[in-house]
């Protein structure tokens, strides 16, 4: 099955693996949409695939703000005309005890 051309999402994609994944995909030929929190790391990573030969595109995303997400997908459509797939690599780090969040947390 081949993704060439397809339009694939990748959150927490300015550094780590994220950024890995982003630039496979991207060498093979998938248009990658970055969706990372830090700007400066998305811009990076997008710059970077984009000299090696590969389509990308940053788009400043919060995870963790449903808002935010949506507007993501809504530019994604709106610069690619379709999404294909996502890679969840993000991650939210919550900084509190464990014991004392409740179920729903």
């Amino acid at each position: 099955m081949s993704l060439v051309g397809r339009v694939v999402i990748v959150t927490g994609a300015g550094s780590g693996i994220g950024r890995g994944i982003a630039e496979l995909l991207a060498a093979g030929g998938v248009q990658v949409v970055i969706a990372e929190v830090h700007k400066a790391n998305g811009a990076e990573a997008a710059a970077a695939i984009r000299e090696a030969g590969g389509e990308a595109e940053f788009i400043r995303t919060d995870i963790a703000d449903e808002a935010s997400v949506s507007a993501m997908a809504d530019r994604t459509v709106a610069r690619f005309g379709s999404i294909y797939g996502l890679v969840n690599n993000a991650g939210v780090i919550h900084e509190e005890d464990m014991t004392s969040m409740s179920a729903a947390a």
